[in-house]
């Protein structure tokens, strides 16, 4: 029995250090905790795929002729703002010509797979919590 327990111990620390050994993502600049929360144990690297995606602000906000048919209206006699915001949304709305749109683009890894390397750190504290506990159980039937 105290042998289980030792060789619990031992697969523990083992877990820790083979972990630490394949993890990427150390900063020097953190401490231990927030390094281990952001390790990774990466098993698939992915492949890196470019995005171009127009910026939000200018989807559907071109409305052709829009003031001029308010400014047409405005000299009828109508001053009210709140007319005119009914004014412009009802208005009949078309996408922003291309040279007036602007792109972002993004990279993003497609396929990634990696484990956290906080997961085998709990798993490995585990084993030595047990091992420990198997060891201290079997001084005591003795």
């Amino acid at each position: 029995m105290k042998n289980k327990g030792i060789i619990a111990i031992l697969v523990g620390v083992g877990v820790i250090f083979i972990s630490i050994l394949f993890a990427s993502g150390y900063s020097s600049y953190s401490d231990l905790i927030t390094n281990i929360y952001k390790m990774e144990i990466e098993l698939y690297e992915g492949r890196k795929t470019k995005i171009r995606k127009a910026k939000e602000k200018y989807r559907y906000m071109y409305k052709p002729g829009a003031m001029e048919a308010w400014r047409e209206k405005k000299k009828k006699g109508t001053k009210d703002m709140s007319e005119f915001l009914k004014f412009f949304e009802n208005y009949p709305k078309e996408d922003v010509p291309e040279k007036y749109v602007e792109y972002e683009e993004k990279y993003v890894i497609k396929g990634r797979v990696a484990i956290p390397l906080k997961y085998p750190f709990s798993l490995s504290v585990l084993l030595i919590l047990f091992g420990t506990g198997i060891l201290l159980l079997s001084k005591k039937r003795k």
